[in-house]
């Protein structure tokens, strides 16, 4: 019982009070308010008054000592001034002259502590008094120097520290004319601010009792303050002091009320000193400024506390004589146990009889009531069961509500709040149009109305919106419920949030349908757009197009850097991609590094419709040509991109597919990001590379290839050596130029196998020559290609073919192309450096054509430069060609190389050439390419020899 009684004495609430104590609580509340409010407007405009006339004060004392600080320091200028424009010019280099025109001067040690003379370059001539070292020394980045120099005025420079004084001082420079107005001199003045008593104004007058001044120059140095370990120091860092800030930056000038950087509250002045660009502040703290006011506002908060517990009791005293019949009434209500009238009130008025004769009233009715309620009871507990079974279903866990006739929502369970996000009392009173997505129209509501009238119920999926704004997928099912005689009373619904099944199929989908690294349509899905689109582009005769994208040495960068860079240049390449085309048109990703784009809807005229996918095609070579950032890795990549157009559904998607591809194809050919269209004669060259691979591996198999041998003579056309040139000898189309099949073996292979029947070839050829006297001397120059260079054993296939020969190493020399030089130069290097030693020769063919650095040249063990046709053919027409040639045999001669010209077709060429300095030649001039037998023939004509003469020698 007393721990029941002491836990209700403790949640004592303002409702548990007597009427009296709450009328006495209010009275004194509002009286406290209206003293309260009538004190802070006294304080406030007594503090306004005293702010205002402070700060008027505290303005004219520091405006006065800044006119002061002001005059003193251009009573020093204008006394320099004056010595400028007096000063003995013819002097100027007399040190003694200065000196005693400087002691002579009666300002000296009065207003000026130290002269100087410059020159008019800035270099120190004169000082007086003399400190030795300083005569002589270069001024000219002093700013009280620059600001003569420059401006040609007086300059007041920023306080510094004196070297002996080890007090602030500041040097006020002025320029000394001649007559014509020409600086010929500069002279200085040193002022100790604290022994010239500069400063004397500011330490001698009062701000207050606890106020201060202090002062502030360029560059935020402190010139004086109280605190002498801030002098010359910055007062503030920028920032910390906004007030002194404006003073400082935006000359600022006035009295504000602030809290400075060293936490102290008080009254700032600002006066800036015209003629140093000084600052000048005087600080009053507020506790000295605004003390009257606060013992004025502590008296009235006394005064205020105690006339609210006056009126308090007053208050008490009053309330309690009329309260009293209110508080027997209330103890005979406690006590009593019978419906008996209540018993009479003293000091009685109107408003308490009205009260008891209310009260006599309701103990009648109250009779009557209870035999009421005890009949409902036995209802209510018969229905209770009831209703509880109810309440168990209604909570269940599906959402539920429920709506009257007028479709008013009446209730909702737990479920509904959960599922939607509106709280009961959010949702009750609305309609369900609350919870509408606008997904559906008016036809989807009136059928669901219909269905409802027809049958009394309706259920289906609806999107319907949270209350966060998310809208979701969800079963509903609605119930329609009627009394006894069949009247519509309520409608009961039931929802389910299938949100969650819904992903889970549309994920499926997804992953059918969509590359799960790009997220752009697979394979499947993108058959099935250009299904469309190719029916759609029949059917409108419209002309699409089908681009085929590959990445450029993609490989290369899986193989280097990893497939999670890889990845990474898939992801950024597919968000380049849909900035490139419209939103009609579809991306695919097919795998690897193959993306697909179909353009659809372009012009009807064919030639339109191919700029226009032509222009996209460009647009996708820029985008996706800039540079990529891999995870803080930069790379730089390239597509090569096929198209195909389609108008009709005369091509298949396969067909449109492969066209693409094929197009894909001699875009790579043609060195890489670019673009390439289809058309049927690509399709023809297709096929016929196809059929020259095959013919050319049967070509392998049974001995089809000849080698040719073009002459290679000196100045006077001697024949000093050969060329080995490949034939084919096809049995069909005859004999097929090596500028045909080459670049097909090159790119399949085949060129390996072919190289090494070249080179074995070539070095019998050179022995069955060594035994013909008038032949041996003949050597054989072999083309290699830079697949065959780059196999590991190719040191080894060349010394073979050596050995097994039995050729002359010093007679063979192995055609070198420019291509070789851009990987791996130290390889290069050392192969030619393991092949030379045997005595083997080195040509770099077609120079001039490639990228190879000079750097690199010079660091290869080669033996001649061969000057491409392409220079000597237009050598008559273009003097580019000429100089390009001169050039070469320039650079041929400092490497201390051989260099011959090829492609020489008429005596012009030669000549010019010769004139260059270039004289070693091959082509046309001198001869074809022909079979050695021919070769040997022609060489012993030359010779007036026969064949067999030139075997048996006299």
């Amino acid at each position: 019982m007393n721990s029941a009684k002491s836990s209700s004495q403790s949640g004592i609430s303002l409702r548990h009070l007597s009427l009296r104590t709450q009328i006495g609580l209010a009275v004194g509340l509002v009286l406290s308010l209206i003293l309260l409010i009538h004190a802070l407007l006294l304080f406030s405009a007594a503090r306004g008054e005293l702010r205002q006339s402070l700060s008027g004060q505290l303005e004219v004392l520091v405006s006065r000592l800044a006119a002061e600080l002001d005059d003193k320091v251009l009573i020093r200028v204008a006394v320099l001034e004056s010595m400028a424009s007096k000063f003995p010019l013819e002097s100027i280099n007399d040190p003694v002259a200065v000196e005693s025109y400087f002691r002579n001067s009666p300002s000296l040690y009065t207003l000026i502590d130290d002269f100087y003379l410059f020159s008019a370059q800035g270099v120190l001539l004169v000082d007086w008094p003399v400190a030795p070292g300083r005569r002589g020394l270069d001024m000219t980045e002093r700013d009280y120097i620059q600001g003569v120099m420059v401006k040609g005025r007086t300059t007041i420079s920023k306080p510094i520290l004196g070297k002996a004084t080890k007090q602030p001082i500041v040097v006020i420079s002025v320029p000394i004319l001649d007559d014509h107005g020409k600086l010929v001199g500069i002279m200085g003045g040193v002022v100790n601010l604290h022994r010239s008593r500069l400063l004397e104004p500011l330490s001698s007058t009062k701000v207050g009792q606890s106020g201060y001044f202090y002062l502030v120059g360029q560059e935020r140095l402190t010139i004086m303050h109280p605190d002498k370990t801030r002098i010359l120091k910055p007062i503030t860092d920028p920032g910390a002091n906004q007030q002194l800030d404006r003073a400082l930056d935006d000359d600022f000038e006035g009295t504000v009320e602030a809290v400075n950087s060293q936490g102290l509250q008080g009254l700032f002045s600002f006066k800036r000193l015209p003629s140093t660009n000084w600052v000048l502040a005087a600080v009053l703290p507020s506790s000295e400024a605004f003390e009257s006011v606060n013992k004025l506002r502590l008296q009235v908060t006394l005064f205020t506390i105690l006339s609210l517990i006056l009126a308090v009791l007053i208050t008490a005293l009053v309330v309690r004589r009329f309260t009293r019949p209110l508080e027997i009434l209330s103890n005979f209500l406690k006590s009593s146990r019978s419906l008996s009238p209540p018993p009479a009130l003293p000091h009685r008025c109107k408003e308490t009889d009205h009260l008891s004769e209310a009260f006599s009233e309701f103990l009648a009715q109250q009779k009557v009531t209870q035999d009421e309620l005890y009949i409902a009871r036995q209802k209510a507990e018969a229905a209770n069961a009831d209703l509880r079974i109810a309440a168990i279903a209604f909570e269940a866990q599906e959402g539920m509500f429920i709506t009257n006739a007028e479709n008013v929502i009446l209730r909702v369970n737990k479920a509904f709040i959960e599922i939607t996000g509106y709280a009961a009392d959010e949702a009750i009173g609305q309609t369900p149009g609350l919870l509408a997505s606008g997904r559906h129209d008016s036809n989807f509501y009136s059928d669901m109305k219909e269905s409802i009238r027809l049958t009394n119920a309706w259920q289906g999926e609806i999107w319907n919106r949270r209350k966060n704004g998310e809208v979701y997928p969800q079963w509903l099912t609605i119930t329609a419920v009627t009394d006894s005689s069949g009247t519509l009373t309520h409608y009961v619904s039931t929802l389910t949030d299938i949100s969650q099944r819904k992903a889970a199929e549309q994920e499926i989908k997804y992953l059918a349908f969509y590359d799960p690294l790009t997220h752009l349509p697979n394979r499947r899905l993108l058959i099935d757009r250009l299904q469309q689109a190719v029916a759609l582009s029949d059917r409108n005769t419209r002309t699409g197009a089908l681009l085929f994208i590959d990445l450029d040495n993609f490989k290369v960068l899986n193989d280097t850097l990893g497939h999670e860079k890889g990845d990474l240049l898939l992801q950024q390449v597919a968000q380049r991609l849909t900035t490139c085309v419209r939103k009609a048109d579809s991306i695919a990703r097919l795998g690897g590094d193959e993306f697909v784009v179909v353009l659809e809807d372009l012009s009807k005229n064919p030639n339109e419709a191919a700029t226009q996918t032509e222009a996209v095609g460009e647009k996708i070579l820029e985008i996706l040509g800039q540079p990529y950032d891999l995870d803080g890795y930069p790379y730089h990549n390239t597509p090569s991109i096929g198209v195909t157009m389609f108008a009709d559904q005369s091509s298949s998607v396969d067909d449109l597919m492969k066209h693409a591809d094929l197009a894909m194809y001699e875009a790579k050919k043609a060195g890489r990001n670019t673009l390439r269209f289809f058309d049927p004669e690509m399709q023809a060259t297709i096929t016929a590379r196809a059929m020259l691979e095959k013919d050319l591996r049967a070509a392998l198999e049974v001995q089809q290839f000849e080698l040719y041998y073009q002459p290679q003579v000196d100045a006077e056309g001697r024949i000093q050596g050969t060329e080995a040139l490949l034939r084919w000898q096809h049995p069909v189309r005859g004999m097929i130029a090596p500028g045909e099949f080459i670049p097909l073996a090159e790119e399949t292979g085949l060129i390996l196998p072919l190289g090494h029947w070249i080179l074995q070839t070539a070095c019998q050829q050179l022995v069955d020559w060594s035994k013909n006297p008038v032949l041996a001397h003949l050597g054989i120059a072999v083309n290699i290609s830079a697949l065959q260079f780059r196999q590991p054993e190719f040191v080894d296939q060349v010394l073979n073919a050596l050995d097994s020969t039995g050729a002359d190493p010093q007679k063979l020399k192995l055609e070198l192309t420019e291509s070789l030089l851009l990987d791996n130069v130290q390889e290069v290097i050392d192969k030619m450096g393991a092949l030379k030693a045997r005595g083997i020769s080195f040509s770099l063919d077609d120079f001039g054509t490639g990228y190879s650095s000079l750097s690199y040249l010079k660091r290869l063990p080669l033996d001649q430069l061969k000057i491409d046709q392409s220079f000597v053919r237009d050598l008559l027409t273009d003097v580019n060609d000429v100089a390009i040639a001169r050039t070469i045999v320039a650079l041929a001669q400092s490497l201390n190389l051989a260099v011959i010209a090829e492609g020489v077709e008429t005596q012009a060429q030669r000549d010019c050439l010769a004139l260059q300095g270039c004289h070693t030649y091959q082509g046309y001039l001198f001869g074809r390419p022909v079979p050695p037998a021919e070769l040997e023939q022609r060489l012993l004509q030359s010779l007036n020899l026969s064949p067999s003469a030139a075997h048996h020698p006299a």
